[in-house]
């Protein structure tokens, strides 16, 4: 989950749109002053003391601490707009400057007293009207905007609260408008993922550029992935590279990981194994469990480094430690077939079941096969079965083909060849070769359907085209 100024200030990279979301200061004292407008007087008022001012502390030569005093029933003003009263326990420290009074907050009546960079200050009643420019009060903005993301966050996760999508963003609104990038790159997410709001990638796109432009990491980060991906703004692989490289640069490591799959995968840019292997060290170096199984993967398949199951179980343990699914898959493999270690089946179904039971179809489908073939378990077709269905329900195309060959073969079902083409057929639909494979085997036989060799030849042709060197042996002898 928009998981990069920030040219994402997003990656909550896109980015995360993410974290999760599609990550300067000002410089009050060089802020333009404002006009001062006129304060409209209630007639019904009773007319204040003119505002005392009492020397209470005095920091440097030119500083002075004024306060003013609770008879002076003033007002507070943004731009000619009253927007609370000045009381007793709510003191201001001003700091006499040039003839007029710069603010710095130390507690507020209002949350509106920090969303401007101009206050008017005036006494019902009295003639006397002080401007006041927020100087150094950038720090105060930008804790209280942290303080509203601080708690939208909890609204939006349900953490202490009850998740409220629509309170999160409000919150979060808030805070955007005291210029956070972390509360405009929420906002992008909460587009980009529907919470609160109607799923918009454009308007989603529009926050996390909002919040890149203040050199956001995150909003980096969905920036990149959302040009990666072409949703809400045209594909532009360039563009995603430049995102993911400014956010990974700035320490994002959704940024880093994903600009080592650009270079990975050759998308914008020429394929380079080293550089997307420099980039998916620098994230595993910072714990990205992701980033590790994509360091395993270069070294399982001798891609930019010598192929090394060693070491690609090195790294696949690493990951699949931090809990990363991929990992935990890529440990159940190297188990069962003994690469990098011994065979060891016991071992190898512990690792898939720990990510069937995190909810993982490819696991479940493992767990399957291993009571079918009876890999550190005994061979139960049933349970095979059930596990099988459990991957099926989301969407395992593997599993489809593993259903059909039990019926196909008798294994703890009847024998019914009508149910295996059935079976074949979906996991064919999914892109699936080996059903494909499977089902040129029935025409060729005639098995549940007419013999058909040229039915058999196009289904083995399938199969071939999608690698698989079976069906194109199969071709040669039709």
């Amino acid at each position: 989950m928009i998981k990069y100024c920030y040219e994402m200030r997003m990656m909550k990279w896109l980015i995360p749109m993410w974290t999760f979301g599609i990550m300067g200061s000002l410089c009050a004292q060089n802020i333009p002053k404002l006009p001062v407008k006129p304060v409209v007087k209630s007639a019904s008022k009773p007319v204040a003391k003119p505002v005392q001012k009492t020397t209470v502390v005095t920091q440097a030569p030119t500083t002075q601490i004024v306060k003013f005093l609770s008879d002076a029933d003033g007002e507070l003003y943004i731009d000619g707009e009253k927007i609370g009263d000045l009381e007793t326990d709510v003191p201001l420290r001003v700091k006499l400057e040039k003839g007029e009074y710069a603010l710095k907050i130390v507690s507020a009546a209002s949350e509106a007293d920090v969303l401007r960079e101009t206050l008017v200050v005036s006494n019902p009643g009295s003639e006397t009207i002080y401007k006041v420019t927020l100087a150094g009060l950038a720090g105060t903005r930008k804790t209280r905007a942290a303080e509203l993301v601080a708690e939208g966050d909890k609204y939006s996760n349900g953490n202490g609260l009850s998740r409220d999508y629509a309170k999160a963003l409000e919150l979060y609104r808030k805070a955007a408008e005291m210029g956070s990038s972390d509360a405009m790159n929420n906002i992008g997410d909460a587009y980009y993922y529907a919470r609160g709001v109607s799923e918009s990638y454009t308007t989603a796109f529009t926050w996390f550029q909002k919040a890149a432009q203040l050199d956001n990491p995150n909003a980096m980060f969905n920036m990149g992935y959302l040009y990666e991906k072409g949703q809400g703004v045209g594909q532009d692989y360039t563009a995603a590279i430049r995102f993911y490289t400014r956010s990974g640069e700035l320490g994002n490591i959704l940024s880093m990981n994903a600009l080592a799959d650009m270079y990975k995968n050759g998308r914008g840019l020429t394929r380079d194994y080293l550089k997307a292997g420099e980039w998916y060290t620098k994230a595993a170096n910072k714990g990205n469990a992701s980033a590790m199984n994509n360091m395993g993967d270069l070294y399982y398949y001798g891609n930019g480094y010598a192929k090394d199951y060693y070491k690609a179980l090195a790294w696949f343990r690493k990951g699949a430690d931090l809990g990363n699914i991929d990992a935990m898959n890529n440990m159940g493999h190297m188990y069962l077939n003994g690469y990098g270690t011994e065979k060891d089946y016991a071992r190898s179904l512990e690792w898939y079941r720990k990510a069937a039971d995190d909810g993982n179809a490819t696991g479940m489908y493992q767990v399957g096969y291993a009571y079918r073939q009876g890999y550190g378990v005994s061979k139960d077709y049933s349970r095979a079965m059930e596990w099988y269905k459990k991957a099926v329900e989301l969407g395992n195309s593997s599993a489809m083909n593993a259903i059909g060959y039990l019926y196909d073969n008798a294994l703890g079902v009847s024998q019914d060849y009508g149910k295996a083409m059935e079976w074949y057929r979906k996991a064919a639909d999914k892109g699936n070769t080996t059903a494909m494979y499977n089902i040129g085997l029935l025409y060729k036989n005639g098995q549940g359907v007419v013999k058909d060799f040229s039915k058999a030849r196009e289904w083995f042709k399938k199969n071939c085209d999608g690698g698989d060197k079976d069906g194109c042996d199969q071709l040669t002898k039709l």
